[in-house]
């Protein structure tokens, strides 16, 4: 069973607290937070919310780097103002699946949405979506 914080860094603790005193059951293994899947396993989803549609196999992000800091620009098809929470929200399911939900919280210091280019030179320069966790392990290990 998994315990999560859906993101909120101040329950963190709280989830970790009930991961560590959970009863001990036979069958059954508690864990903290939800955790990476394999980008294999994700390339071929497709996300649905109302009439927009996310393939994170054409989705692309890129890193914004501050000292010892990351903060990630991922790009979607189909971002307006009218819609950015509601596609922000279902991108935050996606990088939890792709990054882990602890990860996602606590390696990347803030998250921003946009509009895919339509250029083709502009996207050139993205890093596809899929790399994420690839990308922000190879960070964080050269930081130490």
């Amino acid at each position: 069973m998994t315990i999560s914080a859906d993101g909120v860094l101040k329950l963190f603790p709280i989830v970790q607290s009930i991961v560590e005193n959970a009863p001990k059951i036979e069958g059954w293994n508690f864990i903290a937070f939800r955790q990476r899947v394999k980008p294999e396993k994700v390339k071929d989803m497709i996300l649905k919310k109302d009439n927009q549609k996310f393939v994170p196999n054409e989705m692309k992000f890129s890193p914004l780097i501050s000292g010892d800091t990351i903060d990630i620009i991922i790009y979607v098809k189909g971002v307006t103002e009218e819609n950015y929470a509601e596609i922000s929200y279902s991108e935050f399911i996606l990088l939890d699946n792709l990054l882990g939900e602890y990860d996602c919280v606590k390696k990347v210091r803030h998250w921003d949405f946009h509009e895919m280019p339509t250029k083709r030179e502009d996207i050139a320069e993205l890093i596809p979506l899929l790399e994420i966790a690839k990308y922000v392990d190879e960070f964080h290990s050269k930081k130490k």
